[in-house]
C-alpha cells in the first residue's frame, strides 16, 4: 500500500501560513496539534481574538470557572511565548500579508486582574500595523438597559507602553476603557482612524477628553457612542464626521437633560436611541445642508408626559430647525401635547426646514395633536412617512390640517382595520 498523504502537506511553508493565518485564532493555535510541521509553522495570525467568555462564563466564581480563567491565561501566555519565536520568520514573509487586514480582539470582563497580560499582549502586537482594534473591559453582567444606574464601577486604563501601536488603525472600538490613555499612545495623531466605537464610558462636564481625541482623528468619518453617561454638556467637535449614532446613553442626574453641542459641518447622519431626553445644539453655520436626524426615546420603561418634558422636546425641536430630514418616536408625538398650550396653538421659536418627515407611531389617540403640531411647524415639507408600529390602529385618523407644499404621503405597515 503507498503511503496516504492529505492535500495539504504537499503546500509549501508559505501557503501554509497564509491559510493558517485566515481562520480564526483559537483554531488557528490548534493547528499545532496536527503534526510538528504544523506545531512550527510561523504563528503570523491576522485575527488576534484573546477572549475570556470563549473558556470561563463572566459569572460566578465557582472552582469549575476559576479552572477554565486559568486555562485561558495559560493560552495567552503561550502565544506570547510563542509569537516571540516567530518575529524573525514574520519579517521574513513580511510582503505576504502586508495589504492583509490586521484584527486585535481583547475581552477581559475582569480587567483588573489581567494589566500585566494586556501590556503584553499590545507590546508584542506593537509592530504589526493593526488595521482593526476592539477591547473591552466590559462585564456581561452589567444591564445596559438600567438607565438609573448607568456607571460602570471601574474603568480600566490600558497600559501604556513604548511606541505606537494605534498609528495605523482604522476601526477602533473601546469598551469601559480609558479614553485619555489611548489619547496618550499617539503623539503624532491617529491619521487613519476612519471608525470609532466607545462604550461603558463617562463623558464628563467641562472635560475636554473626547473633543482632544476627535481633534486627533483628521480623517474620522464614523462616531458610536454606546451606554456611555451623558453629563450637562458634551461637545463633539470634527471637521470630517459623517455619522454620529448614540444608543442607550444615559445621564446622572434625571431632572437635567445633556447637551450634546455637534460643530461638524460634514455630518450627515445623527441617530439618537435611548431613554433619556437629550437637546442637540448646531452651530447653523457650519451644518450640512443634507443632514439626517433620527430621535427616539422608546426606551423609556415608562413615559414621563409631565410639563417640564414637553418643554425640553420644545427647546431640541428649536434646535433642529436646520435638518432636512427627521424622524420621531411616539414619544415625542405624545409628550409634546403636554405643554402649557395646546399644540394648535404653540409654534417653535423658528420653523423646522424639513423637507421629509418620519413619524413611528402608532395612530392612537394621543398622538394626534403631535402630528398637527408638526404640520404646523414644518411649512416646507414635501414629504410624510408614517411608519406604524406593531400595534394596528383601531380609531380613526381625525387630522385635518392643509399643507401647502406636501406632494408625498407614505403609510407603511398598515394592516387594516380590525
Amino acid at each position: 500500500m503507498g503511503i496516504c498523504t492529505d492535500r495539504l502537506s504537499a503546500l509549501p511553508d508559505e501557503l501554509l501560513c497564509d491559510i493558517k493565518s485566515r481562520l480564526p485564532f483559537k483554531e488557528a493555535v490548534s493547528t499545532a496539534l496536527l503534526s510538528k510541521r504544523w506545531r512550527f509553522l510561523p504563528l503570523d495570525l491576522l485575527n488576534l481574538v484573546f477572549n475570556e467568555t470563549d473558556f470561563a462564563p463572566a459569572s460566578g466564581p465557582s472552582a469549575s470557572s476559576k479552572k477554565q480563567r486559568r486555562a485561558f491565561l495559560k493560552f495567552v501566555l503561550c502565544w506570547i511565548k510563542r509569537s516571540s519565536k516567530d518575529d524573525e520568520e514574520e519579517a521574513k514573509n513580511k510582503h505576504n500579508s502586508s495589504s492583509k487586514e490586521r484584527k486585535l480582539s481583547l475581552t477581559f470582563p475582569r480587567p483588573e486582574e489581567h494589566f500585566t497580560l494586556v501590556k503584553c499582549v499590545l507590546e508584542r502586537v506593537i509592530n504589526k500595523k493593526l488595521d482593526v482594534v476592539d477591547i473591552d473591559f466590559s462585564n456581561p453582567s452589567w444591564d445596559e438597559d438600567d438607565f438609573e444606574n448607568c456607571r460602570p464601577d471601574t474603568l480600566m486604563h490600558i497600559p501604556r507602553i513604548r511606541g505606537a501601536p494605534f498609528k495605523d488603525v482604522q476601526y477602533l472600538k473601546l469598551s469601559s476603557c480609558d479614553v485619555p490613555v489611548i489619547s496618550m499612545h499617539s503623539d503624532s495623531g491617529f491619521l487613519r482612524l476612519k471608525s470609532v466605537t466607545l462604550e461603558w464610558l463617562t463623558l464628563e462636564m467641562g472635560s475636554e477628553i473626547l473633543t482632544d481625541f476627535l481633534g486627533m482623528c483628521p480623517v474620522l468619518e464614523s462616531l458610536f457612542l454606546r451606554r456611555c453617561t451623558l453629563e450637562e454638556y458634551v461637545k463633539i467637535e470634527s471637521e470630517s464626521l459623517k455619522s454620529l449614532i448614540m444608543e442607550k446613553c444615559c445621564s446622572d442626574d434625571n431632572e437635567t437633560s445633556p447637551v450634546v453641542d455637534i460643530d461638524t459641518p460634514e455630518l450627515n447622519v445623527l441617530k439618537y436611541h435611548s431613554g433619556v431626553l437629550v437637546i442637540f445644539s448646531f452651530k447653523s453655520s457650519r451644518i450640512n445642508p443634507d443632514l439626517e436626524a433620527s430621535l427616539d426615546f422608546g426606551l423609556q420603561k415608562q413615559y414621563d408626559f409631565a410639563q417640564v418634558y414637553a418643554h425640553k422636546l420644545w427647546l431640541g425641536l428649536n434646535e433642529l430647525n436646520v435638518v432636512k430630514t427627521l424622524t420621531v418616536c411616539t414619544y415625542v408625538l405624545q409628550a409634546i401635547s403636554h405643554g402649557e398650550e395646546e399644540p394648535m396653538e404653540l409654534n417653535l421659536t423658528y420653523p423646522l426646514k424639513l423637507n421629509h418627515l418620519i413619524l413611528k407611531a402608532s395612530l392612537i389617540e394621543e398622538e394626534l395633536y403631535g402630528i398637527t403640531f408638526f404640520l404646523q411647524n414644518c411649512p416646507d415639507l414635501e414629504v410624510l412617512t408614517i411608519d406604524l408600529n406593531s400595534i394596528t390602529p383601531n380609531v380613526v385618523f381625525p387630522v385635518s390640517y392643509y399643507h401647502p407644499f406636501l406632494s408625498l404621503f407614505f403609510f407603511f405597515s398598515f394592516l387594516g382595520y380590525n
